[in-house]
């Protein structure tokens, strides 16, 4: 149960990478559920699953992606010996693809930290790099909460 909260952390955060400009800055906001399995695994155990969910641009100096605009987002989820990595794909009204890579070790299983890197995707995602910082909130059944802060290279 505790690496299913961790995994959801993740994937909201991923979805929040919507800004695009050398320089720009926006904040995310993610609320998403997470499908998961876990195994033991040698001394500890293993997690993978999936996070579903939606965005919104919260606030944004960018003047290609404003604030309000909304995204879908699947991210796969694993965390294995305390660290969880999630890849997530968010796709925008527009249809193009933002890719990201979540980043978080296991701690607190109620709400926690962690990084995205901002890793390109399609259309006006293409060459978007960045990183951003993230908190999460987790709720009963797998629900989960995240607030990310970005900044694009």
């Amino acid at each position: 149960m505790k690496i299913r909260y961790l995994f959801a952390l993740l994937a909201a955060l991923s979805i929040s990478s919507t800004a695009f400009g050398a320089g720009a800055t926006y904040q995310n906001k993610f609320i998403g559920k997470g499908d998961y399995q876990s195994m033991n695994w040698g001394e500890g155990k293993v997690t993978t699953g999936w996070i579903n969910g939606i965005a919104e641009v919260t606030a944004s100096t960018s003047k290609t992606i404003l604030a309000g605009v909304k995204t879908t987002a699947r991210c796969a989820v694993m965390s294995q010996r305390g660290t969880i990595e999630a890849y997530c794909s968010a796709t925008d009204g527009d249809g193009d693809v933002q890719h990201t890579l979540n980043k978080r070790s296991a701690g607190d299983m109620k709400s926690g930290r962690g990084t995205i890197q901002l890793m390109g995707g399609t259309g006006k995602y293409d060459r978007l790099t960045g990183n951003c910082t993230y908190s999460v909130t987790y709720y009963t059944d797998n629900w989960v909460e995240t607030d990310s802060n970005c900044e694009v290279n």
